[in-house]
């Protein structure tokens, strides 16, 4: 699988969990879509607020599977040594070649042009 089709599904798998836990917290718990997203954000990402909404025993259960989903973004935050280059015109091209040339990539990318 290519490094931009591993992104893809990264930030595709995150989009997922952010909806799947705002629906929960909807669905189990009643509560509104900014409290639901709120929740889902401050789980997902560790931060150790103060829930919005006092949480039934399903919802606990709930708010820990949502956690052990959490891995994805930490999994993002952890590359290192990536390079992104958005469009692959004339300039990307010749930016892929440089990257190429320094051994940074470890696949061959040529220009279109």
């Amino acid at each position: 699988m290519s490094p931009v089709r591993k992104i893809l599904l990264l930030v595709l798998l995150m989009l997922l969990i952010l909806v799947g836990g705002t629906v929960g917290y909807m669905v189990i718990e009643g509560a509104s879509l900014l409290d639901s997203v709120y929740m889902t954000i401050i789980t997902l990402s560790s931060v150790g607020y103060d829930e919005t909404i006092q949480l039934s025993p399903a919802g606990q259960v709930f708010t820990i599977i949502l956690i052990s989903f959490g891995y994805v973004e930490r999994q993002i935050k952890g590359l290192k040594e990536h390079y992104i280059i958005c469009g692959f015109g004339r300039m990307g091209g010749v930016l892929a070649g440089q990257l190429d040339e320094q051994k940074v990539l470890t696949w061959n990318v040529r220009s279109r042009d």
